[in-house]
């Protein structure tokens, strides 16, 4: 456009034309750093939970002295690792398929979450979330589905996680004998006055190298 207008392109404008181009790997890794802070102790969280309730290995309820996870800490940050894939242009799509695996996998786990208090406009809220995330989960990889959109990897990437997460519920229900239980046969009250007798001791504040637990606590 200036060249059209014959005029000359101001050396502030092309300084900050670098200047954007030199930001934009900046502002790359501060999303990574984002995505990595709210990764861990996400991931750790649920790994911990699932290795408590038995369906995870004790191994993972391991604590050290300040009270962290650091085995499923350890477990968690491993898979980190696999953003080093990207220093290559043919691992960066298979790191790209991964990524859309957890995103997949992520509205899974907000689909079935169960949240113990209420909330307002319930029961319509509960149902309205769910079809919300299922919808988005369906649609995530529809262009493929376009003519001359057609990828095997991306449709696998995208929708893996549906069949996925009903082989993995059924095959447990099916590996340990489970049957689902009604709302009428959980004695769920006695247990809710039970937990409100129970007071839990409020904790001392954290101290020295102990505030950093917020990070995966």
């Amino acid at each position: 456009m200036p060249e059209r207008l014959h005029l000359q392109l101001l050396p502030i404008m092309s300084g900050s034309k670098q200047y954007l181009r030199s930001l934009m790997p900046s502002l790359s890794q501060v999303h990574g750093a984002l995505v990595t802070l709210v990764t861990m102790p996400v991931g750790t969280r649920m790994l911990y939970g699932l290795a408590q309730e038995g369906h995870a290995p004790k191994l993972f309820t391991r604590l050290n002295r300040f009270g962290a996870p650091w085995i499923s800490v350890a477990a968690v940050g491993s898979f980190l690792a696999l953003g080093y894939m990207t220093l290559s242009s043919a691992a960066s799509v298979v790191f790209d398929w991964l990524q859309q695996l957890v995103s997949a996998a992520s509205l899974v786990h907000w689909i079935n979450i169960e949240l113990p208090w209420t909330s307002p406009f319930q029961p319509y809220a509960a149902w309205i979330f769910p079809v919300s995330f299922s919808i988005i989960m369906l649609t995530g990889g529809f262009y493929v589905f376009i003519e001359g959109n057609w990828s095997p990897q991306t449709f696998v990437s995208s929708y893996f996680n549906i069949p996925f997460i009903f082989v993995l519920y059924f095959g447990y229900r099916f590996w340990r004998k489970t049957r689902l239980v009604t709302l009428e046969n959980i004695p769920i009250q006695e247990f809710l006055h039970i937990a409100n007798e129970i007071l839990e001791p409020i904790p001392s504040p954290a101290t020295g190298w102990r505030r950093l637990n917020i990070l995966w606590a």
